[in-house]
């Protein structure tokens, strides 16, 4: 499971660091009875299945994705 994942020199990107876990302390009122909104609990951390990357044409979407492909 990857928690955190940074990218530097790499294409249009220079130093990038992607946390891919829940940042707020406390999860939403009944995730736990959402089956579409699972997170996993890794000690103090819940973490999110799932990544979306979005953003503005020419922001560098794509060079995140090729970054992470050659990891």
């Amino acid at each position: 499971m990857v928690l955190s994942f940074r990218i530097q020199n790499s294409r249009s990107i220079l130093d990038l660091t992607l946390p891919m876990t829940y940042a707020e302390k406390k999860a939403p009122n009944g995730y736990k009875q959402m089956e579409l909104l699972p997170f996993l609990e890794e000690g103090e951390n819940r973490t999110i299945p799932c990544l979306a990357i979005y953003g503005a044409n020419a922001s560098g979407k794509s060079n995140i994705i090729k970054a992470f492909a050659s990891f």
